[in-house]
């Protein structure tokens, strides 16, 4: 059998994001919703792993560039799918956090299938490069 693709998403008090994760739950993901707190966030990955992220720009303790910084400084943490929800749209801070290693950037309200699809898809082409890694080191 097939372990469930786990998803952290942040936004615990947040009733978009509760929905969010109701939906993705009834598609078949395992998810964990936090309190909007990056150093959470990092504590989740220590100790359960994910495979994805759903996480705003702005995060108590640690924001977005923090946690993905510490994916850079710490091999000990395997990095998820990072996908970063913001209510607002802004080309530098979406190109920042894209070229710290962030997969993918929403703007909110989005639509749930729409974002189903996009964590396949992300999770598809890890799967593949991971493959690939694979054959190349055999």
């Amino acid at each position: 059998m097939k372990e469930q693709t786990k998803i952290v998403i942040t936004g615990k008090s947040n009733e978009y994001f509760k929905s969010c994760a109701s939906y993705l739950k009834e598609k078949g993901f395992d998810i964990k919703l936090t309190e909007k707190d990056g150093g959470e966030v990092l504590d989740i990955l220590k100790t359960e792993g994910a495979d994805v992220i759903i996480i705003e720009p702005f995060l108590s303790g640690i924001d977005a560039l923090g946690v993905l910084s510490y994916f850079q400084s710490d091999s000990s943490i395997r990095k998820p799918i990072v996908i970063i929800a913001s209510s607002f749209s802004n080309d530098n801070l979406e190109e920042e956090l894209l070229k710290s290693g962030a997969d993918y950037y929403i703007l909110k309200p989005f639509d749930f299938e729409n974002l189903n699809n996009r964590i396949i898809k992300l999770l598809e082409r890890k799967d593949s490069k991971n493959q690939i890694t694979v054959r190349k080191s055999e």
